[in-house]
Order: structure tokens, then sequence, then C-alpha cells
């Protein structure tokens, strides 16, 4: 990861550990912040890079581009919005 790049990787490993799903790191260089995909449920996260984004955001990784997804300020209702995408 790129951004506050100890931070994002604990974030990572806690997303992955909370959701009991695989997430890959898909950042970029030029992004604004860190983000990470699962492709098996087609679901994006950027992390927070707290200075210019201070919440989690998540969307269809297949939508990226076409919306802004939606914004989490805690991780624990970010982890209950995947529990839940992961049941439907």
């Amino acid at each position: 990861m790129i951004h506050n790049k100890v931070i994002n990787e604990e974030l990572h490993r806690m997303i992955n550990r909370l959701t009991g799903m695989d997430w890959d790191d898909v950042s970029y260089g030029n992004d604004d912040c860190d983000s990470i995909e699962n492709s098996e449920f087609d679901l994006m996260i950027f992390l927070p890079n707290f200075y210019d984004y201070t919440s989690f955001t998540m969307m269809r990784a297949s939508e990226y581009g076409m919306g802004n997804g939606k914004e989490y300020y805690s991780l624990g209702e970010l982890v209950k919005d995947v529990e839940q995408l992961k049941e439907d």
C-alpha cells in the first residue's frame, strides 16, 4: 500500500480477519487513497488516507468509476454491511 503504509496494512489485516474474507491490495500510485478488493463478492473498499478522506468507502468493484459507493465512519458498520452482502 502506498498511503499511510503501516496504518493501512493493519486496516487491511483487520478487514480480512473481521470479514473472514481475503482482500487484495489494488492500490495505485496516483490514487488519493489505498484500496482493497474481494473479487469473489465484487467488492472494493477505499481506506481513509487521514488527510483528505477520513472515512471508508465501499462499492461494487465492477461499478468502479461509475458511482461514489457508500461511506462509513465506523469499521464496525462497514463489516456489518459486508456480512449482509455475503448473505444476499
